[in-house]
């Protein structure tokens, strides 16, 4: 907030930047709490490094962090920073003689362009640091009122997927697999479909995306395994 005012004071733009660590409930799961924990203040400290001193750094919790930028010069000079966190973040890091590569996702809201109160600033640049992972993790997106449009239909279509589980409204599709060699069918490739009550027949790309942002695609592989060995017996 008083960030905000002294940017309204002085006419000047704020930039607000979402930052989650890509994929770190894995280092915590695989190599443990501790591990995990020393990662994050490795990650701060490399965040430090590359912010200027107006600048204001802050950990949400578990592996998110905000940063607060005063005093910003234009989009172009946001977009600088955001290339030097992705840098920074992802060089190599020796942990209890163990290498991990670290990367993340940021999002970024800027005011006065996207809002200017300070939790509207704060959720948008959450739901482009979104954009940024289903981008393919590892970069940056800013805020654009799309995304809020977009992240409804994330959460809409997740929604159904939990029910189409429950409700058994996944089919599988088979691909013969042929060997040229052989001259014959050797195997079937199990395809997955959703026989979505309202939208009739959904491919993959309706449902891969929105499963790999949660654990649903683990149960989702594990219906596909269960009812492809299923038919085959």
């Amino acid at each position: 907030k008083h960030a905000l005012a002294k940017a309204k004071r002085e006419d000047s733009l704020l930039s607000v930047l979402f930052i989650d660590l890509d994929n770190f409930k894995r280092v915590n799961d695989i190599m443990g709490h501790q591990i995990g924990d020393t990662m994050l203040r490795s990650i701060s400290q490399r965040l430090n490094s590359v912010l200027r001193m107006s600048d204001t750094l802050g950990r949400l919790g578990g592996d998110e962090f905000i940063v607060i930028m005063e005093n910003v010069e234009s989009r172009a000079g946001i977009a600088a920073v955001g290339d030097k966190l992705l840098r920074c973040i992802s060089s190599p890091l020796m942990i209890s003689n163990m290498e991990v590569i670290p990367s993340c996702s940021i999002g970024i809201s800027i005011c006065p362009h996207d809002s200017t109160d300070h939790d509207e600033l704060v959720q948008m640049a959450d739901t482009a640091m979104y954009a940024a992972k289903n981008n393919g993790r590892n970069n940056y997106a800013f805020y654009h009122p799309d995304m809020t449009q977009r992240t409804a239909h994330y959460l809409t279509r997740e929604r159904e997927l939990h029910h189409a589980l429950e409700q058994n409204e996944f089919v599988l599709h088979y691909q013969p697999q042929y060997s040229l060699s052989k001259g014959e069918i050797t195997g079937v490739e199990a395809l997955l479909r959703w026989q979505h009550p309202d939208k009739g027949m959904l491919s993959p790309i309706e449902i891969i995306p929105v499963a790999e942002t949660s654990s649903l695609i683990i149960d989702i592989g594990n219906w596909v395994l269960t009812e492809a060995c299923r038919q085959l017996c």
